[in-house]
């Protein structure tokens, strides 16, 4: 039995949707082509210095999203060890 809007393996399932495709054309210039749910093209598009700056907005965005995988909920600084993890018969040392 899986749970709602869960694949077969459990493993939920969650959209994905591209709304832009982007291409460089160096570091001062860019075009950014907007496409549909299936990725067709849409009659609008960004150009110039203006997409370069959006291309490189999206791309730190990514890369932020990678390095705080849990959207800046806060995580444990120090691996939390109950004593019933520790092997019997060893002695904690003393702090």
């Amino acid at each position: 039995m899986t749970a709602a809007g869960a694949g077969p393996d459990g493993v939920p399932c969650a959209p994905l949707r591209y709304f832009n495709q982007c291409i460089s054309l160096g570091r001062t210039e860019g075009l950014i082509q907007f496409v549909t749910a299936d990725d067709r093209s849409v009659n609008r598009t960004l150009a110039g210095r203006f997409a370069a700056r959006y291309k490189e907005l999206v791309c730190k965005g990514a890369l932020w999203g990678v390095a705080n995988p849990t959207l800046g909920i806060p995580a444990r600084r120090r691996r939390v060890v109950t004593d019933h993890l520790a092997p019997k018969g060893t002695a904690r040392a003393a702090a």
